[in-house]
């Protein structure tokens, strides 16, 4: 069983080196913005897929050995693996909007933390309207 999961993690290491061979070497085929940007995508899917297999199939692999092993009393670790499994998308996102550029200044622009200190901020005041009511008479009917 060792063996196999060292076959796994070798070839894991395998797939994550070999594409960027491949994109170096047809460098010349590409402007160099589009370079760039492959090399961006790369390195997100790259990260993604590692993020995959730390939490969801290290989670699985460890509750099957629990499982498989009949070890006791590991139901609280058990669920700290399933929550862990629950964090692949939050991260996954994260990974999206950070390694890729032009979401990652889109959110920079959107989330106003990262603007200059000395920045002065113009606030334009608009009045609010005010409705009035004519003053209606109430009339009683007997």
């Amino acid at each position: 069983m060792l063996g196999v999961a060292i076959a796994g993690l070798l070839a894991a290491i395998f797939v994550s080196i070999m594409p960027k061979f491949f994109i170096e070497r047809a460098k010349h085929l590409r402007s160099e913005q589009t370079f760039k940007m492959q090399l961006m995508l790369y390195k997100t899917v790259l990260i993604q897929g590692w993020n995959f297999l730390l939490l969801i199939l290290t989670s699985i692999a460890l509750i099957c050995i629990i499982t498989l092993f009949e070890i006791r009393k590991t139901t609280i670790f058990v669920q700290l693996l399933v929550a862990l499994m629950e964090l692949h998308g939050v991260f996954d996102l994260c990974f999206i909007m950070y390694f890729i550029t032009p979401y990652r200044k889109f959110i920079k622009e959107k989330i106003r933390c990262f603007k200059n200190p000395n920045q002065i901020i113009k606030v334009n005041l608009i009045k609010q309207p005010t409705i009035s009511i004519p003053n209606r008479e109430i009339v009683e009917h007997r």
